[in-house]
């Protein structure tokens, strides 16, 4: 039976990513995502319901605009995937499905509420990818919305938000208290970097995923989750520095040979050093040549929401476990 309720919440999701992944770049184009037709952003035709159909679509269609045959960006696909996945994880592991159907109003909210967490989540993961920035066409409605419900939480059905890691003191444990206990940290922890790196390393964005990341989990799990995002984020930036490296070696020895061919090797090294002065960008990683420097300069730009998100849901998910396995490496 649970089987059942579980593919409808995962097709609700992908129906939902499918929904996120047209809204996009039309908020960041500034247009109507209410109103508006989809349509093909090369040949500009207006989609069918059959274009449309989550996931099967983009399959069937193999990857490509039925009218056009241009290539449809992946991100589509990926997106619509990664929401019902996300979706189907938040209903397999948060609530008891059978008490849903049975009407506890505890459990359906508690439901409602992490699914609308995990579209947010989804969909700012996208957009920070993408551009490199946080829109807040979702995130300040979702969080007003956020703070009325824990304000409200003692008159709300009871165990909405029992998933919370509970503190000895019981003051402690009312929703709101957990919730700012785990945001304001967070918050000034990222204003702090702000100030000092002069918003190099953090934007006025991250202060809102900060309360973000404090209302939907509390105090305790909002905390691991942020331990977990950098352990995350310095993984992932070890390896793209690598990455980078090894990419910059091959530029300049490619560069090098090329130089070595040519009669005039002073003047055709200059030649090629302004003329490749264009600005290649290559995932997180953008290369750029200096008209006065004799080697590559890489700057790394990564957005950190991805490693946020990915730590906050592993917190959320797994928060017992990842405690007693690190505690038990700290007794050995």
């Amino acid at each position: 039976m649970n089987e059942f309720f579980y593919i409808v919440i995962g097709i609700f999701g992908a129906i939902l990513g499918s929904f996120a992944s047209a809204v996009i770049p039309r908020i960041k184009a500034g247009q109507d995502f209410v109103t508006e037709r989809s349509e093909c952003p090369n040949c500009k035709h207006e989609l069918g319901v059959l274009d449309l159909f989550p996931i099967l679509s983009y399959i069937c269609l193999l990857g490509k605009c039925r009218y056009c045959k241009s290539s449809i960006p992946p991100y589509h696909f990926l997106l619509e995937l990664t929401m019902a996945s996300g979706f189907v994880l938040v209903a397999s592991q948060f609530v008891d499905m059978s008490m849903v159907v049975a009407g506890d109003l505890g459990q359906l909210a508690t439901l409602v509420f992490l699914l609308a967490a995990m579209f947010i989540t989804v969909v700012f993961c996208a957009y920070d990818l993408l551009y490199m920035e946080i829109p807040d066409e979702f995130m300040i409605p979702f969080l007003t919305i956020t703070l009325i419900i824990l304000t409200a939480a003692p008159f709300l059905p009871a165990g909405m938000f029992g998933y919370f890691m509970p503190f000895q003191n019981e003051i402690l444990n009312l929703p709101l208290q957990q919730a700012l206990l785990g945001a304001l940290p967070i918050f000034f922890f990222f204003y702090l970097q702000i100030v000092i790196s002069n918003e190099r390393w953090m934007g006025g964005g991250d202060l809102r995923i900060a309360i973000f990341m404090g209302f939907i989990a509390g105090a305790k799990i909002a905390w691991l989750g942020l331990f977990l995002a950098y352990i995350i984020g310095s993984i992932i930036g070890m390896m793209l520095m690598l990455l980078s490296s090894l990419r910059q070696s091959a530029h300049n020895r490619k560069l090098a040979e090329t130089s070595e061919k040519s009669s005039n090797s002073q003047e055709n090294w200059a030649l090629q050093r302004d003329t490749v002065s264009a600005t290649v960008k290559e995932g997180p990683e953008i290369w750029t040549w200096s008209s006065d420097a004799e080697e590559v300069s890489t700057m790394t730009m990564i957005p950190f929401w991805p490693f946020l998100a990915c730590g906050i849901w592993a917190a959320l998910l797994w928060s017992e476990p990842i405690l007693r396995w690190y505690f038990s490496l700290v007794i050995l």
